[in-house]
C-alpha cells in the first residue's frame, strides 16, 4: 500500500475506497438489493469507535434518548421564552429516524450552513443536552437533529447560509465544551471539516448520497479494470463524472484540505462589510468591495469602528482573490449562479444578498406606525393597496432597480407580507410543525399585529396558541 500521503485525510478516503472495493470483490452485486446503500451505511459508520457498533456490526440506537431530550428542550423552552417560541419535538417524533429541535425554518430557505458533530455513545446523550442549552442560551438560529442511530454524522446543525458567526461560535463550543470534546468520533474523510467538526455549505443535496453513487461507480470501474483503486485516480475519475457542480465544489474542499476561506476571515469580512454598510449604505459597500475586488484597493472600507480598524485588518489578513473566491462560492450556493464574467453583477449580486432584510426593516417600521394609527385594517389596507413609491423611497434610486429585480415580479402585495414575515422570524415565530403547510396571509398579518400589540404566543405541540397578556 502506498502510504506517501499528504494528510491522514487522503489516507483515510483511500482506506476507504480499497474496503468498498473489498466487498464489492467478494460479494456479487446482483446479491444486493441496493448497493448504493451498501456504500451510503459505510460511510455513514466511518469513523465510528468499535464499542459504538453491536457485535454483529449494527449500528447501536440511541433513541431511548429522545424523550429525554425533549423533556430538556421543553424545559428550556420554556425557561427562556423570549430565546426560543418554536419547537418540533413530539412523542410522534419516536416513530422517526430523527429527533428534531430548532427554532429556525432553514429548510424551507434550502440554503444553509451544515455542521457535523459526530459523538460516541458513552457521551451522547449529555452532549446532545449541552448542545441544545448552548443553543438557546447564544439565541442562535438553527435546525438541528440527531439520529437514532450511531453515524459519524449523528448530529446535524443548520444555520442560515450568511451566518458564519454562529457556525464558528458552535465550533468553537464543541472544541471547549468537555463532554462532546471527549466524546467526539472522526467525520468521514470525504466531508470538510473545521477542527474537527464536519462544515460545509448545502441547498437541499444529500452530500453523502451523492458521494457514496459516485464512489461505487469508481469502484465498480476498477473491478473491471482489475486494478486497486487509489485516491488521486479517484480524483480524476470524480471530476469527469459528477454532474453536481455542489458536490463537486464539496468534494474539492475535502481533498485540498481547505475550509473555503477559513471561518475567521469570513468573519472579518462580513463585519467589515456590516460597518462599513453602517457609515456608507449600500452604494458605497458596493463600490469599496469592487475596489478591493478589481484593484486590490481597501481603502474605502470603514476604518472607524473604535474596536476594529476593519480596513487595516482586511487588507492585512484576507487577500483580494479569497474575497472574490467567497463571493462565487456564496452565490453558487445561495443563488446557483454559474458565470462570474461580469465581476461588477457578481458584487452587487452579493451584497443584495447580505443586506435585503435592510429594506424589510424599513418596511416593518412603517407597517409599525400603520398598526399603531389604523390596527389590522390598517395592515390589511396596506396589503391591499400597496404603493411601490413606499417601496421606491425606502431606498436609494440605485439601490431601487437591484430589489426591484429581485421582488417586483410578485404580486405586490407580497413585498409588505414578507416583510411580516421576517419581522415573525425575529421573534422567533415560523411556520407550522408541517414542513409543507404554510401560515396563510390571514394567520401572517395576526400574527405580526399580535407582535406588536405585545399578545403572547405559546408553543404547542399541534401548533402556535394565542393567549393575552
Amino acid at each position: 500500500m502506498n502510504n506517501n500521503f499528504d494528510s491522514p485525510r487522503l489516507e483515510g478516503m483511500e482506506k476507504f475506497l480499497k474496503r468498498i472495493h473489498l466487498i464489492f470483490s467478494i460479494i456479487d452485486e446482483k446479491e444486493i438489493e441496493n448497493p448504493n446503500m451498501v456504500v451510503y451505511s459505510e460511510l455513514c459508520r466511518d469513523g465510528l469507535k468499535k464499542e459504538d457498533m453491536l457485535d454483529d456490526g449494527e449500528l447501536i440506537s440511541n433513541e431511548e434518548f429522545f424523550p429525554i431530550w425533549g423533556d430538556i428542550f421543553k424545559e428550556m423552552t420554556t425557561k427562556n421564552f423570549d430565546l426560543v417560541k418554536y419547537y418540533s419535538y413530539s412523542k410522534q417524533d419516536l416513530e422517526l429516524y430523527f429527533f428534531f429541535f430548532q427554532n429556525f425554518r432553514i429548510g424551507e430557505r434550502k440554503k444553509f450552513i451544515k455542521l457535523y458533530i459526530p459523538v460516541d455513545y458513552q457521551n451522547l446523550k449529555d452532549a446532545v443536552c449541552e448542545l441544545i442549552e448552548f443553543l438557546i442560551q447564544s439565541q442562535i438560529r438553527h435546525e438541528s437533529k440527531v439520529s437514532k442511530e450511531l453515524r459519524s454524522d449523528n448530529i446535524v446543525v443548520r444555520v442560515g447560509i450568511e451566518d458564519v458567526k454562529s457556525a464558528k461560535k458552535i465550533i468553537d463550543f464543541c472544541n471547549s465544551n468537555p463532554i462532546i470534546k471527549k466524546g467526539l468520533n472522526q467525520v468521514n474523510p470525504f466531508v470538510p471539516s473545521i477542527n474537527g467538526i464536519g462544515y460545509m455549505r448545502e441547498s437541499g443535496i444529500s452530500y453523502n448520497e451523492e458521494m457514496a453513487n459516485i464512489i461505487l461507480k469508481y469502484v465498480k470501474f476498477c473491478i473491471k479494470e482489475n486494478k486497486e483503486p487509489t485516491i488521486k485516480e479517484f480524483y480524476e475519475y470524480f471530476k469527469n463524472n459528477i454532474d453536481s457542480e455542489e458536490v463537486k465544489e464539496i468534494f474539492e474542499i475535502a481533498y485540498k484540505g481547505k475550509s473555503e476561506l477559513d471561518a475567521n476571515k469570513q468573519r472579518l469580512l462580513l463585519d467589515a462589510l456590516k460597518a462599513t454598510f453602517n457609515e456608507y449604505g449600500l452604494e458605497k459597500t458596493v463600490f469599496a468591495l469592487t475596489n478591493i475586488v478589481k484593484n486590490n484597493d481597501y481603502s474605502s472600507i470603514s476604518n472607524n469602528n473604535p474596536n476594529y480598524k476593519y480596513r487595516d485588518l482586511l487588507s492585512n489578513y484576507v487577500s483580494n482573490e479569497e474575497i472574490f473566491d467567497y463571493i462565487k462560492l456564496v452565490l453558487k450556493t445561495s443563488e446557483n449562479i454559474r458565470d462570474f464574467s461580469d465581476i461588477d453583477l457578481a458584487i452587487s449580486n452579493f451584497c443584495n444578498l447580505m443586506f435585503e432584510d435592510v429594506f424589510f426593516l424599513k418596511l416593518d417600521e412603517i407597517l409599525t406606525d400603520i398598526y399603531k394609527k389604523d390596527g389590522v385594517a390598517g395592515l390589511y389596507d396596506m396589503i391591499n393597496n400597496f404603493d411601490l413609491n413606499i417601496y421606491k423611497n425606502l431606498i436609494s434610486e440605485s439601490d431601487y432597480k437591484k430589489y426591484s429585480d429581485n421582488y417586483l415580479p410578485f404580486f405586490a402585495e407580497a413585498i409588505p407580507l414578507e416583510a411580516m414575515v421576517k419581522a415573525l422570524q425575529l421573534k422567533g415565530i415560523y411556520y407550522t410543525k408541517d414542513y409543507d403547510e404554510v401560515i396563510k396571509n390571514d394567520d401572517i398579518i395576526e400574527l405580526y399585529a399580535s407582535i406588536k400589540s405585545e399578545t403572547k404566543y405559546i408553543d404547542s405541540e399541534e401548533d402556535l396558541i394565542k393567549t393575552k397578556k
